[in-house]
This record gives C-alpha cells, structure tokens and sequence, in this order.
C-alpha cells in the first residue's frame, strides 16, 4: 500500500509543479514544489499509514515549512 501512496503523492507533485511553472521562475518553483512533496508526504504517512510522528520529524516539517515561505516571499 505504501508503494501505491508513494506513486499518487509523486504524480501529484508533478502536476502541481507543471501548474506552477506557468506564473513562476524555476529557481523558486521546484524547493517550493520538491518541499511540498515532502511536507504532504509526511503528514499523510502519519495518518494513512500509522507511521510514528515524534518532535524530529514535527521540527523537520517546520524547517521544510519555513524555506517554503521564505522562498514564496523571495518570488
């Protein structure tokens, strides 16, 4: 199932990154895109598959979180 989820979150980020290259610069698209996969992937690990959610992976997800917005502001 796991494998499944992984192959609908990827063609998920390449949609929304071919939407986004149409009102925004590579450069700032793709950290935004690649951290949002990663954020999204995260997130529903926890609640799709049960996977453990500790303080590490709460900080990760604010640092990823944070580059996102820094890089929006920068565009």
């Amino acid at each position: 199932m796991g494998f499944i989820g992984g192959v609908i979150f990827y063609g998920i980020n390449v949609v929304l990154y071919a939407k986004t290259l149409d009102s925004m610069e590579v450069s700032i698209a793709y950290p935004i895109v690649a951290g949002s996969g990663f954020a999204m992937v995260t997130v529903a690990s926890c609640y799709l598959f049960g996977e453990p959610f500790h303080l590490s992976k709460w900080i990760g997800l604010a640092l990823v979180l944070a580059g996102i917005t820094f890089l929006a502001q920068g565009g």
